[in-house]
């Protein structure tokens, strides 16, 4: 985990990009019945909060 480019500084802003580009993509094109595929959405936020944790946690030790 120390090395993945996953949990980098740099990819961080990749998760919210692409969360909210799937939010737009979903809610004014494709407009599914269900809301359930917003589950991806918040996953991809998710990791992105995550990543966030784990970069500041592994700075400050």
């Amino acid at each position: 985990m120390h090395n993945s480019i996953l949990c980098s500084k740099g990819f961080i802003p990749v998760y919210f990009l692409a969360a909210l580009l799937h939010f737009i993509l979903f809610k004014i094109y494709i407009q599914p019945e269900g809301d359930a595929i917003y589950l991806q959405t918040l996953m991809l936020v998710g990791l992105g909060i995550a990543s966030l944790l784990y970069n500041y946690n592994r700075q400050e030790n």
